[in-house]
């Protein structure tokens, strides 16, 4: 939540400044829009990456894989 109301924020920032002390002029709503696109596209998979990542590396992700072996139907248990 907060990052998108700092989004909007920076976004009608960089839209209408038009700071004549400090030269800066708006970007406009298309270049404005190129960026929520962009920030749409690289910042939304990065939670799920991150969890992802975060969860192989605990070691987690190998204990679930060696305590669930998968046998042949015709074994009745994996020898040790």
């Amino acid at each position: 939540m907060p990052f998108g109301i700092e989004l909007q924020i920076a976004t009608f920032l960089a839209v209408y400044a038009n700071w004549g002390f400090a030269q800066v002029q708006g970007i406009g709503w298309g270049w404005a829009g190129v960026i929520w696109l962009y920030s749409l596209i690289f910042y939304l998979p990065l939670d799920p990456i991150k969890f992802v990542i975060r969860y192989i590396l605990s070691g987690k992700a190998w204990d679930n894989m060696l305590d669930s072996k998968v046998t042949s139907p015709r074994l009745k248990a994996l020898p040790d």
